[in-house]
C-alpha cells in the first residue's frame, strides 16, 4: 500500500524475500496480513463493505462475489499465506517469527483466520504461542482486540493485557471525510510498536550471545 516494491503479492518480490530467508540471511519476520475482507464490522447493520467472507467452509472467500470484491479478497488470501510462509521460513531455519490479526471472535458467522486449518496447522509446525490483547492498552484510540502468534523471546508478556476501563475508546465505526474509520486502525499504536521491537532485541541479543538463529553453525 505505501511501497510496492515491498508487495509480497508480487511474485518477484516474495521471491527474493523467500530466497534470503532460505539462506538463512533473516532473523525475524513479524507480519499482519491485511484484515479489511475479514473485519467483523462488515457485519454490522450499517452503511459499508459486505460481508466477503463467512466462519468456516467460507473463510476464504463467499461464492458469488462481485469482480472488485473477489480482486480483495484474492489479494488478501495472498498476503497471508505468503506471510505464513516466510514465517515459517525463518522459524524453520532457527529463527523468530510474529503474526499479528485481530483476535477470533469465537462465533458465527464472524470469519476469523485463526479459526482456519491452514494457521491453526501453521501455529503446530511453528511451536507459536498465542497471546491476547487490547490495543488501547499499547495507546490505540480504540479497544481493538488482537491477537498475536509468535516464538519471540518474551512474548507471554502481552497474553491477556486486556482494558482497564481507565482508556478513552473513540469512534470506530462509520465513514468520516469519505474513508472509513475503521481504515486507521490498520496501523499500529507507537507503544505497541515498542513492546514488540523489545522483543525483537531481547531475542537477538540471545542469539548472539548463544551463537543461535539462522546463520548458527
Amino acid at each position: 500500500a505505501t511501497d510496492p516494491d515491498w508487495d509480497i503479492a508480487d511474485p518477484r518480490t516474495f521471491h527474493r524475500l523467500s530466497e534470503a530467508v532460505e539462506e538463512g540471511l533473516v532473523d525475524v519476520v513479524l507480519g499482519g496480513p491485511p484484515c479489511a475482507t475479514w473485519s467483523r464490522a462488515r457485519f454490522l447493520p450499517t452503511p459499508g463493505p459486505r460481508p466477503v467472507r463467512t466462519r468456516g467452509e467460507h473463510a476464504w472467500g463467499l461464492p458469488g462475489l462481485s469482480a472488485a470484491e473477489q480482486e480483495r479478497v484474492d489479494e488478501s488470501n495472498v498476503l497471508t499465506i505468503n506471510c505464513l510462509a516466510l514465517t515459517e521460513g525463518c522459524s524453520s531455519r532457527g529463527g523468530c517469527h510474529l503474526l499479528e490479526h485481530p483476535e477470533d471472535p469465537g462465533v458465527d458467522p464472524l470469519p476469523s483466520m485463526w479459526d482456519t486449518e491452514e494457521v491453526v496447522e501453521w501455529d503446530r509446525r511453528t511451536s507459536s504461542v498465542r497471546v491476547s490483547f487490547d490495543q488501547c492498552m499499547y495507546g490505540g484510540p480504540t479497544k481493538k482486540p488482537t491477537c498475536v502468534s509468535s516464538n519471540l523471546d518474551g512474548i507471554e508478556a502481552f497474553d491477556e493485557n486486556r482494558c482497564d476501563g481507565d482508556r478513552h475508546h473513540e469512534r470506530s465505526v462509520g465513514v468520516r471525510r469519505g474513508m472509513h474509520m475503521t481504515r486507521r486502525l490498520q496501523a499500529y499504536p507507537s507503544q505497541l510498536c515498542s513492546a514488540m521491537a523489545s522483543l525483537v532485541v531481547s531475542t537477538l541479543l540471545r542469539f548472539e550471545a548463544s551463537g543461535a538463529g539462522p546463520q548458527a553453525e
